[in-house]
């Protein structure tokens, strides 16, 4: 964003004539509009995280701290979502 604020720094105290600057500045924020800019998927942000916090307390099952919250997570999710999942470790990796 800075370099945006550069360029237009330099049209508004360029000496050029205010017409100018005003066909100028309007052409720079149609250019600005126009650039793509990036979309985050945040469906798949949450599935990855989903997918790697389990991941994790499915391995770490040994460590009474891990499997305690796995356990609390699990019931969370099924009390807030409805969502009938018991971690275990007779998962299947596909």
């Amino acid at each position: 964003m800075s370099n945006e604020i550069t360029i237009l720094n330099q049209i508004v105290e360029s000496e050029k004539s205010s017409d100018i600057k005003i066909q100028e500045l309007k052409t720079f924020l149609h250019k600005y509009k126009q650039v793509a800019k990036p979309k985050i998927d945040w469906k798949l942000v949450a599935g990855h995280l989903d997918m790697s916090i389990f991941e994790f307390i499915l391995d770490n099952l040994n460590d009474d701290k891990i499997k305690n919250f796995g356990q609390s997570l699990s019931s969370e999710l099924f009390t807030k979502f409805g969502l009938d999942r018991t971690i275990s470790d007779n998962r299947t990796d596909n």
